[in-house]
């Protein structure tokens, strides 16, 4: 079973995309903010995250650059912020996808790291 970690701050939103990953098989470890983020990230393996940027404690965006320095976790960005420097920024970084909240249902979302994971690996 493929172990995520899930980073996202609003509750509702958060309760959402757990369910839709482990309707199909994941197991989904899921935190509201930052620091908590990093916390997990310390204690285990993960297969990949799902990083919110807006979050309370440490932002994203350093979340991921954390993340980055110390493994090659693949980082998927799920925002609602569509600014095209913030896209850059994290590309550098080394996020492997960007996706905007508003443009992918759960089980879209599901489907599109699915696929990008598959393309990886090939």
């Amino acid at each position: 079973m493929k172990k995520i970690l899930l980073v996202e701050d609003d509750f509702y939103v958060r309760g959402l995309y757990k369910i839709a990953f482990e309707k199909k098989g994941y197991e989904v470890i899921a935190v509201e903010d930052g620091d908590s983020a990093l916390e997990r990230f310390k204690q285990g393996s993960f297969d990949f995250i799902i990083l919110d940027l807006m979050l309370p404690g440490t932002p994203g965006m350093d979340v991921l650059k954390t993340i980055k320095n110390s493994n090659d976790t693949p980082v998927y960005i799920l925002t609602n912020v569509g600014d095209d420097e913030i896209l850059q920024k994290v590309k550098f970084i080394g996020a492997n996808g960007y996706f905007l909240k508003v443009n992918y249902t759960p089980s879209q979302l599901v489907a599109a790291i699915e696929k990008n994971q598959q393309e990886a690996t090939n």
